[in-house]
């Protein structure tokens, strides 16, 4: 089966909420001090889509206090193929960006609600507020307003895409007005997703 109890299959498994499931023991042939609880990728659990160190509480209905397990760190998976080109290429002017990527697996990739986040080079000016109509992902224009923390521009992908895309194409127009480093040198964008979180 998908999990087992000491390599057996259990009596019930049921899901309690979002984050906690219980088993019920199988018949054994004796009392068991030691358990090995084992569900099998087949079983269907999906890591949390943000990387982290994290733990998991185990109970029973003989010893109810909940306690942590060791810590286990998920890292984040991360774009592929992430082409960008700027236009133009002159410090100090409004540039159009054309931003392509693809998500790290096709089940996973960017739908309605999923975020993207742009992070622009140390000198790059940018206006007070952002209008959606300049960003367009996949033929379509975002609805909600991009958000910027420092260099990082937060953008949302739109209900219009509401099955999931791994290609995807971010275009930001110049009449975002996001400025060029005024400072010729090479520079480089750094680009993740809400599923694919390391830039």
């Amino acid at each position: 089966g998908t999990i087992s109890v000491n390599a057996t299959e259990p009596t019930a498994v049921t899901k309690l909420n979002a984050t906690q499931v219980q088993v019920t023991m199988p018949t054994l042939g004796s009392p068991a001090s030691s358990i090995v609880l084992v569900f099998q990728q087949s079983y269907g659990l999906l890591n949390t889509t943000t990387a982290g160190t994290y733990s998991l509480t185990v109970a029973t209905s003989k010893d109810l206090a909940a306690v942590a397990s060791n810590t286990f760190t998920i890292a984040g998976t991360s774009i592929t193929y992430l082409s960008v080109s700027v236009a133009p290429l002159t410090p100090g002017t409004a540039a159009q960006y054309n931003i392509s990527f693809l998500a790290s697996a096709p089940t996973t990739g960017l739908k309605s609600g999923d975020k993207i986040y742009v992070e622009f080079p140390t000198g790059t000016q940018f206006p007070t507020t952002f209008c959606p109509a300049c960003f367009i992902i996949s033929g379509q224009s975002v609805q909600v307003n991009p958000t910027r923390s420092n260099n990082i521009v937060t953008i949302t992908v739109p209900a219009t895409i509401p099955i999931a895309q791994q290609g995807v194409n971010l275009q930001i127009t110049s009449t975002a007005n996001i400025l060029n480093p005024s400072t010729p040198g090479l520079y480089a964008l750094k680009v993740s997703t809400s599923l694919d979180s390391t830039m």
